[in-house]
């Protein structure tokens, strides 16, 4: 093994030994997180310009989530047959067993339900359907031992939100941050401010739930706890 060789290996795991010690893509760099992504569509064989992956902002961590197209390919990469198992409904909902089998006959199973709630005709059809969907891309990220979400699930899950980045630059878009919850470090701002300005906790939720319709400060996004921060540190403009 070359040193060139040797330095790549190195930094390949430091970089990976940050993202697995703190669970964000936002604490990496910009050129971190391109060198992130292309690895991670290099160790699955997957191109990394039709954009397997996007990113999602979901309990405080920016994390990946696979696309239809990660599913997509690695179906066909492991030369999946996809089959649905079972159906079965509770109350509103539409469960779907679908089986993901190699061919050596290794085969792994796994859920996909939507809720149709009052959907009738072409509208259910189409829930029935997602479902199914769902199922197998499920079936497909499990066969493969993956973790991610399947983008069909992203929309199911309030509090996550996707996150325009550059895949280029690695930069997080304009407006991007915006969406983003509140990081660790301006909450500890956020109430340390509070302390100063001799607000109660109390005071602080009241003053989350009235103005943005937050229950905590955990619930606002970046860009409306540095608001709130301005405001605390020059009560003037409260």
């Amino acid at each position: 093994m070359t040193q060139q060789q040797i330095a790549r290996r190195d930094d390949a795991a430091a970089l990976l030994e940050q993202v697995v010690i703190h669970g964000d893509l936002a604490k990496l760099t910009p050129q971190e997180r391109v060198d992130y992504y292309r690895r991670v569509c290099e160790s699955l064989n997957l191109n990394p310009y039709t954009k397997p992956f996007e990113y999602l902002h979901l309990s405080g961590r920016l994390v990946l989530y696979a696309t239809r197209t990660a599913t997509d390919q690695l179906a066909r990469q492991h030369h999946l047959t996809l089959s649905v198992v079972r159906t079965e409904r509770l109350d509103d909902v539409y469960v779907v067993t679908a089986r993901a089998q190699g061919p050596d006959g290794r085969a792994v199973e796994n859920v996909g339900a939507v809720a149709f709630g009052h959907a009738r005709g072409d509208a259910l059809a189409n829930l029935l359907m997602k479902a199914v969907t769902k199922a197998y891309r499920r079936a497909t990220l499990s066969y493969c031992g993956l973790g991610w979400l399947d983008e069909m699930e992203v929309d199911a899950i309030p509090s996550a939100r996707r996150v325009p980045v550059d895949l280029e630059t690695g930069e997080i878009e304009e407006n991007g941050n915006e969406e983003l919850l509140a990081s660790e470090e301006t909450l500890r701002k956020l109430w340390a401010a509070a302390k100063q300005a001799g607000w109660k906790r109390e005071q602080l939720l009241e003053h989350t739930a009235a103005t943005y319709g937050r229950q905590s400060p955990r619930e606002l996004t970046e860009a409306q706890a540095q608001e709130v921060l301005r405001s605390l540190e020059h009560p003037d403009t409260l």
